[in-house]
């Protein structure tokens, strides 16, 4: 039984979307384990400002309060702990769901490749059959042809030639009639072929989409650079990921035609750089909610672009109760 390629493609969808569910679980449990250590630390304040007093002041904290500040510096300490723990065992759940989302997406594109060479084999095989209905076609005719030669040789002979035509006449019509059954069986032959040429085409198509990274010609980063023009002096920073050579590349060539003499953007980064660590697919753009409306119209065109162009990219807010900033930060994830 052959099951639909429909069906197989909402199959392969299911399990990267849970896989895809398993692994933003993980790290969601990461960030929970994150708050908790701040948590702790934040606990841990009143001791040093306990600390700060007795060091620098005069002034002495009564035993009751000491004790209370004690126990709520032993608490965030606990928090602390545990938090640094879930830390640990989340990362490596979250590493390892990237594994196995990396292992699934390997394993799709092994399929691909065995589904094209099938689809070559069975045009090979519909070619083969082409060939054996036209040599029984030739075949046919020959002894269609040996059918007339009877016939004529039977005209000029007596009544019982006549028959003799008339049945060189029957076999005739026979082998006519197979003559046009080959002609249709290497039709429908001829249409098969053609089918599977185009799935093999298909497949061919979608193997190369799996395996080709994301680039930007030099049309293509000169449009870019056009068409974020107007916000020359615009500061940015960009975040590929460190070990992934595709997520470099492109986050390099995106920074080249930021940086151009076309788009004059002004990239900014980090102190100490930056690099991703979490799963994440395309490119985000980050600002901030309450950022210049030229910032805001600097992200804005800067998405668009992007996608006009074939590299898909989002927008995103930052939490609108960090400091507010005018400067756009860019993460380059994996290719979607």
């Amino acid at each position: 039984m052959t099951v639909p390629q429909e069906t197989v493609r909402l199959l392969d969808s299911a399990v990267r979307n849970d896989l895809q569910d398993l692994r933003d679980k993980y790290f969601l449990r990461l960030l929970v384990s994150a708050v908790i250590v701040a948590l702790g630390v934040g606990l841990e304040g009143p001791e040093i400002v306990k600390d700060i007093l007795e060091r620098f002041s005069k002034s002495r904290i009564s035993k009751n309060l000491a004790k209370w500040i004690t126990l709520v510096s032993a608490l965030g300490w606990t928090f602390v702990a545990i938090g640094v723990a879930g830390e640990f065992v989340m990362e490596g759940l979250v590493s390892k769901a990237d594994a196995l989302i990396q292992t699934f997406e390997s394993e799709l594109l092994a399929d691909s490749q065995k589904q094209t060479a099938f689809a070559l084999a069975d045009a090979e095989s519909a070619k083969a059959l082409a060939k054996g209905y036209e040599s029984q076609i030739a075949e046919s005719n020959a002894r269609a042809k040996a059918a007339e030669a009877q016939v004529a040789s039977a005209t000029a002979a007596s009544a019982d030639a006549v028959s003799k035509v008339a049945a060189a006449d029957a076999r005739s019509a026979e082998a006519s009639a197979k003559a046009e059954g080959f002609r249709l069986d290497i039709a429908k032959a001829n249409a098969s072929a053609a089918i599977a040429q185009a799935e093999a085409a298909k497949a061919n198509l979608e193997l190369a989409r799996l395996k080709a990274p994301r680039t930007l010609t030099d049309e293509q980063a000169t449009r870019i650079a056009h068409a974020v023009a107007s916000f020359a002096g615009q500061e940015f920073d960009i975040t590929p990921y460190r070990d992934i050579e595709e997520s470099l590349n492109i986050a390099n060539r995106i920074l080249q035609t930021l940086v151009s003499n076309t788009a004059g953007w002004l990239y900014r980064p980090l102190p100490n750089g930056s690099f991703l660590i979490g799963g994440l697919e395309g490119v985000q753009v980050w600002r901030h909610p309450e950022a210049d409306k030229k910032a805001k119209d600097a992200a804005d065109s800067l998405v668009t672009a992007l996608n006009r162009e074939g590299i898909a990219a989002v927008l995103r807010m930052e939490n609108p109760k960090n400091p507010k900033e005018n400067k756009i930060n860019l993460n380059i994830g994996t290719k979607p």
